[in-house]
This record gives structure tokens, C-alpha cells and sequence, in this order.
């Protein structure tokens, strides 16, 4: 995935929109979502343009994603 690609969707995680989608730019073959569910906030990974869901990981409620996504934004120096 592009820098440019990561910043967005590192932004949204950031922002906390739900859903968001990261999809490879650079050869990629996998999707990233995070969306926000009922069961909490999940991420998922797919295969590009497929419906099948590879990966589902929730993640703990205790995780500070925006401080995480901060963190990872400056580390690409946005």
C-alpha cells in the first residue's frame, strides 16, 4: 500500500468514520475494513473485489486506536 493510501485510511481510523477501506494500490491483493459493529470494532481483511471475509479480528475496547493512528501518521510524516 501507497504512503498516500495509508495516510487515508489511517486518517479515518484517526476520525474514527466507519466503514473504511484500505485496498492495496501497489500490487495489493487485500482489502482492509474497519468499520464499528454491534458486537464493537472490527477489522477485516479480503481478498480484493471479494465478498469472503479472510480475517476478522475485534478489537479491545481498551485499544486507543486514535492515539495509535496518530502515532503511526506521524511516523509517515503527516
Amino acid at each position: 500500500m501507497s504512503a498516500d493510501a495509508a495516510r487515508t485510511f489511517l486518517a479515518g481510523l484517526r476520525d474514527r468514520r466507519s466503514p473504511i477501506v484500505a485496498t492495496g494500490d501497489e500490487d495489493g491483493t487485500v482489502e482492509v475494513m474497519y468499520e464499528i459493529t454491534d458486537r464493537g470494532a472490527m477489522l477485516s481483511v479480503r481478498k480484493t473485489g471479494g465478498q469472503d471475509v479472510l480475517r476478522r479480528f475485534l478489537v479491545d475496547v481498551e485499544s486507543d486506536v486514535e492515539t495509535l493512528a496518530n502515532n503511526l501518521l506521524a511516523d509517515l510524516g503527516a
